[in-house]
């Protein structure tokens, strides 16, 4: 199955969410929360304020078996 693209949100309004931070490299970091309607908000972690990313739980999965497969591993 083809990963499909997000729908890009810029919600201010994030307090509500618990965000956790991925792993950092090179302080590159990217922040993963729990949204409503079962849904994957993903956000910059130096700019926040900037809106976040919003994937549906099958999205979601799908990106996660691709990283898991080296699909988006540099060439």
């Amino acid at each position: 199955m083809a990963f499909l693209p997000p729908e890009i949100t810029v919600n201010h309004h994030t307090d509500t969410l618990t965000w956790r931070r991925a792993k950092c490299e090179a302080g590159h970091c990217v922040e993963v929360a729990v949204a409503p309607e079962s849904q994957v908000a993903v956000r910059d972690s130096k700019s926040p304020e900037t809106g976040m990313l919003m994937f549906t739980a099958t999205q979601w999965t799908e990106f996660l078996g691709g990283v898991g497969r080296g699909e988006f591993d540099p060439a």
